[in-house]
């Protein structure tokens, strides 16, 4: 209850109330940004790239929601990713809303002069949402990147491209005729590149099937000019991202046995709950050239000119 005896009114999840819609600030405007670059994503995911907390950010997102510059989506928790914790709260508790770019967001960062798509992301919905789980730890692993560059003045993510923007044509007319990573991006570090692709490994395939069709399309992209015409660089890294320690070890022993030793030592293997501090010389990384962790930039290189 308010002081003066009226009823405090709560703002309705779903629903904007444009009528009480409040100024967009500078914090709202760089959020808005990071939406509109990566699509979709959700309050803790956002709060990890601006470093604030989650009710800062929520606060914000109210402001561009009710403004209209953003999209939520309701998304059934049970198709989410699992913390493994709490499986009742996994199962059926509240689902994290999930944010995407408006056409009047993308009207507004266009004005600004900021990086912004052309048209919003295709809405979610039942026909999509088992894609969704997938797609938002596809975001988990760019953030990864995105946060180890803004720990470092010399340090940037370029060229970042999802879901069908990564599709890389290896132009030949057999098949495999194209790449398919679920992201790809370019990491510089002081004057070095890291050309990265990215796959996140939710390991519900049985069998490697699918992963020696993957190897097949990698062959073809790194060991022809492919990869320098499209990325602008020779040299890449295959950067594989799997839910567990135990499904990262058989992926890189899988990798091993059904790829070549030039084609294999490509190929960087991380388990997601080893991702907790986002630096990219931790040892966290399975490559064929090392029984042990290791980084996936050495130290020295990575530091270099910081």
């Amino acid at each position: 209850m308010k002081a003066n005896g009226d009823a405090v009114v709560r703002k309705r999840r779903y629903l904007p109330t444009s009528n009480s819609a409040e100024p967009i600030t500078q914090n709202g405007i760089c959020i808005l940004g990071h939406i509109a670059r990566l699509d979709i994503l959700t309050v803790n995911q956002l709060s990890l790239l601006v470093s604030r907390s989650e009710q800062s950010v929520r606060r914000d997102l109210r402001r561009l929601f009710d403004g209209g510059m953003v999209r939520i989506t309701l998304i059934p928790r049970a198709l989410l990713e699992t913390s493994g914790v709490d499986p009742i709260r996994d199962s059926f508790g509240s689902a994290p809303n999930c944010y995407s770019v408006s056409t009047k967001g993308i009207r507004l960062l266009d004005s600004l002069g900021m990086e912004c798509p052309d048209t919003p992301p295709p809405p979610l919905g039942p026909a999509n949402w088992l894609f969704v789980r997938h797609e938002l730890a596809v975001r988990d692993v760019v953030i990864h990147f995105l946060r180890s560059a803004a720990a470092y003045p010399s340090h940037e993510v370029e060229q970042l491209h999802l879901g069908p923007d990564a599709i890389m044509d290896l132009a030949r007319h057999a098949v495999p005729k194209t790449a398919r990573p679920d992201a790809w991006l370019l990491y510089r570090f002081g004057s070095r590149v890291l050309v990265a692709l990215l796959e996140y490994d939710t390991g519900s395939e049985k069998g490697a099937k699918r992963w020696t069709e993957k190897l097949t399309a990698f062959r073809h992209l790194l060991s022809s000019s492919r990869l320098h015409a499209i990325t602008g660089h020779s040299f890449g890294r295959v950067v594989v991202v799997c839910r567990t320690a135990a499904r990262r070890d058989n992926l890189a022993e899988l990798i091993a046995q059904h790829a070549e030793a030039s084609l294999a030592e490509r190929f960087w293997v991380a388990a997601k709950s080893d991702m907790l501090e986002p630096d990219l010389s931790l040892p966290i990384w399975r490559n064929s050239k090392s029984k042990n962790l290791v980084p996936l930039i050495p130290e020295d290189l990575f530091t270099e000119g910081t």
